[in-house]
């Protein structure tokens, strides 16, 4: 004789006491900036941060009279905050017929889940999660809801125009050029904007000429004869100045082991004149940057730099040589940006500080379920763009 248990199905264990919940990230780049203190509370829609600028004009003295020189700037940058909720609503008598059961109260009417402590912790990582990747990657247009509700600040800073550009830019329109002169014809280009004499002019990876001078939008004229010929192709354009890459580092190349040391110097040595030295300077990338460059390290013998210390287990670690920090933050992950920026320059606007830590889980009588509501407002801008130094794939 033996068991017959072909009619019973395969038993798997299930942990009532304990739920795993999923790894969470804070939103480290709100806790740097609260950190600095520019936070702009009792923000409703929108709240100007209000920029003042002066120069100092020296003149010749040793003699009386007034001679008013220089001049004094008020700016303003507009911080629009995201109005944000995050709803959900809970039956208790659906884990009725689920090993969860065993840890709810009796009766036939539950008002609670079991596992309201976890469920909440859970709930909060997420928003903090989803609000961290929406400070960088947030765009108004996108069809993302998660995404759409403010403007973040990768699409701040572009559109800002005025920063510091480490790699490659891309130019408007196509270009056609010959190896038989020197001259290179735009379709709708922009050539007495983007371009400047000294530049390279690159189809792909492929340098097609250093730019001698800029005769209008659609017209160029090279150094010597067109490395190549191509015809209404996209180009990048590689800036004269001595701290930018002899050549492109393209999307397909991207951020990996073998460069990102070199892009992350570039970064920090393209940080403008008046804002070497601050102590608020860091250089912010992705986790999969970070990791990339902490590889490099080691493989550089810069064996110094060990994850024994919290500061490097939290994403941070000194640059090597310099006095600026290099902080991986989630927001940049997978976007292949980095960032070279004072974090006294970061503004955070939103109507009640740490609104977004206060939720409520109730009983809502009428429906017989547990709710969860939450709800807050978020923006995000920088006072001066041209203080900030941004690398992106060409």
């Amino acid at each position: 004789m033996a068991f017959d248990v072909s009619a019973l199905a395969n038993y798997t264990k299930e942990n009532q006491d304990s739920l795993i919940s999923k790894s969470l990230f804070d939103a480290k780049t709100q806790k740097l900036i609260v950190a600095d203190g520019n936070v702009m509370t009792e923000v409703k829609s929108a709240e100007q941060i209000n920029v003042l600028d002066t120069d100092a004009v020296f003149q010749a003295g040793g003699t009386c009279g007034f001679n008013s020189s220089g001049t004094t700037t008020f700016t303003r940058r507009a911080v629009t905050v995201g109005k944000i909720k995050v709803h959900e609503s809970l039956c208790p008598k659906t884990l009725e017929a689920k090993y969860l059961q065993l840890k709810m109260k009796a009766g036939s009417i539950p008002e609670e889940i079991p596992f309201e402590q976890v469920y909440s912790e859970l709930k909060a990582g997420k928003i903090a999660e989803q609000l961290e990747t929406a400070l960088w990657q947030g765009d108004t247009g996108s069809g993302n809801a998660n995404l759409a509700r403010f403007d973040g600040l990768i699409k701040l800073l572009d559109a800002a125009g005025t920063m510091a550009v480490s790699n490659a830019k891309s130019g408007t329109g196509t270009f056609t050029s010959t190896t038989g002169g020197t001259g290179v014809t735009g379709q709708t280009s922009a050539f007495t904007t983007e371009v400047g004499v000294g530049d390279k002019l690159y189809s792909g990876s492929v340098l097609i000429g250093t730019v001698a001078s800029i005769t209008d939008d659609t017209h160029i004229v090279l150094a010597a004869n067109g490395a190549a010929a191509v015809t209404a192709q996209a180009y990048t354009i590689v800036p004269a100045a001595s701290l930018n890459f002899a050549s492109p580092i393209l999307a397909t190349a991207g951020i990996v082991k073998t460069n990102v040391r070199t892009i992350v110097d570039t970064v920090w040595r393209s940080i403008p004149a008046r804002v070497k030295g601050k102590k608020d300077v860091v250089v912010l990338v992705g986790w999969d940057v970070f990791e990339s460059y902490i590889s490099k390290l080691i493989d550089d013998n810069n064996y110094v730099y060990t994850a024994g210390n919290n500061a490097q287990a939290d994403g941070e670690i000194m640059i090597p040589g310099t006095n600026y920090k290099i902080i991986a933050v989630h927001g940049l992950d997978a976007t292949n940006r980095i960032y070279a920026l004072r974090t006294s320059n970061l503004y955070l606007g939103t109507d009640i500080l740490g609104e977004e830590d206060n939720f409520e889980i109730f009983y809502a009588k009428e429906a017989m379920e547990v709710r969860f509501v939450a709800e807050f407002k978020l923006g995000i801008n920088v006072a001066f763009p041209n203080e900030v130094v941004s690398f992106k794939l060409a």
